[in-house]
Formats: C-alpha cells, structure tokens, sequence
C-alpha cells in the first residue's frame, strides 16, 4: 500500500475530521427537529415523514461506511475528544 508522506498525511486527516464533524451536525440537527428539545427563541419544525427519516438515516449509514473506508486506506488515526476542552472550545 502506498505511503503517504507524513508531510501530508495532516491533510487527510483534517478531511476526516471535518466530514465527520458534519455528519455529526446533521445528526444533531435530526435530533433537534424530531424530538422535543428544550427550545426558547428557537423552534424546529418536527419531521412527520417517517420515510424521509428512514432516507436521511440510510443515507448517513451510506457515508459513515465510506469514512470508515477512506480512514482505514488512508491511515487517518482516530482523535480522542475531551468533553469539557470541545466545551470550552465552543464557549470561546
């Protein structure tokens, strides 16, 4: 299997991430428009289609698979993420 350049190796490790971190937005945005979530200047119109939610879920399935797929060809290591640092991060 090729090698990829430590050099560039970040690269493909920061696609990783950031596809994985918008997969994971599109979850939570899911969660908030098909459960109740306290809300207070915000209110999500609930998904009725239970079909569309079946789509939308296949779907997510679908490239999480290929993530999956891309990490392990390109070596990308799996990041640990503290709760209270993401947090604070998001705080900032």
């Amino acid at each position: 299997m090729y090698k990829i350049p430590e050099n560039q190796q970040h690269v493909f490790n920061a696609v990783a991430y950031m596809i994985e971190k918008k997969l994971l937005d599109i979850q939570l945005q899911l969660i908030a428009h098909h459960n109740p979530l306290k809300q207070v200047s915000i209110q999500y119109d609930p998904i009725k289609d239970e079909q569309l939610l079946n789509k939308i879920h296949e779907k997510l399935n679908a490239l999480y698979q290929l993530l999956a797929e891309f990490c392990v060809a390109y070596q990308v290591p799996i990041q640990t993420v503290n709760f209270k640092k993401e947090l604070n991060v998001k705080a900032n």
